[in-house]
């Protein structure tokens, strides 16, 4: 009896599904491409912060512009298509295609390999300039650098440093106009006699390699009024 139950229930459920399939299926087929335009066809925007990668710069030379740390882009696309975007999308310039001295590097999504149903429609900054020059070295004094006064009764009578020249690498145009490459404060007010002091040198620019990695030594020379 149970066993007649069940193949009854069998054929009853058949029949429900047999009932309308093809407007069943219809509407399965209809819910399913709704849902992919609701997910993936309607427009959005975003925007990512890309970093500018120049390579080939010729050997003996460097660019010598402050160039941005990150270029702002906005992209619109499908949610779908936007998913596909690479998180580590960079403008990659090559440098020895770059026609003279000074450039003018204007971006755009030529620059990107974005997937398709994609596009740029901002980017900032967008206009890039781009200074190549040739580098060369140049013996620099070393300057000391004070802060604060010695205790009462010394005056100051000269710092002298070790070494008291270093050699820098730059641009030509900042290297040829440096005057010098200072150190870091050295407080006369912890002063004590017979002291030598280890000091750092300070970069004059970020783009200005400083060709000596030690500290350098300085001493102080006081003497009573």
């Amino acid at each position: 009896m149970t066993g007649k139950r069940a193949s009854e229930i069998k054929k009853v459920l058949y029949g429900l599904f047999r009932k309308n399939l093809g407007l069943k299926i219809f509407s399965l087929v209809f819910a399913f491409i709704v849902w992919l335009y609701v997910i993936g066809g309607s427009t959005q925007d975003v925007s990512y912060s890309l970093r500018l990668k120049i390579h080939g710069v010729p050997a003996g030379y460097t660019i010598s512009n402050p160039l941005p740390k990150s270029i702002r882009v906005k992209f619109r696309g499908s949610r779908v298509s936007l998913m596909r975007l690479n998180k580590n999308l960079a403008f990659k310039i090559d440098a020895s295609l770059l026609p003279g001295k000074r450039n003018t590097l204007i971006l755009s999504e030529s620059y990107l390999n974005i997937p398709h149903g994609v596009r740029v429609i901002r980017i900032y900054p967008r206009v890039i300039p781009i200074t190549i020059e040739k580098v060369t070295r140049k013996l620099e004094r070393v300057l000391p650098q004070t802060a604060g006064s010695l205790a009462d009764g010394f005056i100051l009578r000269k710092i002298t440093v070790i070494p008291a020249f270093v050699e820098v690498e730059g641009p030509e145009s900042i290297v040829k106009h440096l005057s010098g490459i200072k150190t870091g404060i050295i407080d006369l007010s912890k002063y004590k006699r017979g002291e030598t002091l280890a000091v750092s040198l300070k970069k004059p620019a970020k783009i200005i390699k400083i060709l000596y990695n030690k500290k350098i030594i300085a001493t102080v020379y006081a003497v009573k009024k």
